[in-house]
């Protein structure tokens, strides 16, 4: 009797599948096992709060003459400043809309 062979013949049910190039066989126990904590493991992650940095100009407006990194819905990110009235790019133009702003990030070290 073959190994195939041998797996049909018992009363366990044997998943079998492959993965990254590995043929995976579990018993159905040990999948439900592994399916149990693959839930649990995405629900825990989904649950964590998002640290992104961005905060909300209905929450705080930035210092005046700041350069940030400021995001608007029409037109996206941008590096602007607050002028305390209005926001403003680099080359001077008015940034309308803007909702989100962040400090922006230091550069990468090496």
């Amino acid at each position: 009797m073959n190994a195939k062979e041998y797996l049909m013949s018992t009363d366990k049910k044997i998943y079998e599948a492959e993965i990254n190039g590995y043929d995976i066989r579990l018993e159905e126990a040990e999948l439900l096992a592994k399916m149990e904590l693959y839930a649990e493991y995405k629900l825990n992650n989904l649950l964590k709060p998002v640290v992104s940095g961005w905060v909300a100009v209905t929450d705080k407006l930035p210092e005046v003459g700041q350069w940030l990194l400021v995001y608007a819905k029409e037109s996206g990110r941008h590096i602007a400043w607050y002028n305390g009235h209005q926001w403003e790019d680099r080359a001077g133009y008015n940034i309308n809309g803007v909702s989100h702003w962040m400090s922006i990030p230091e550069p990468p070290f090496r």
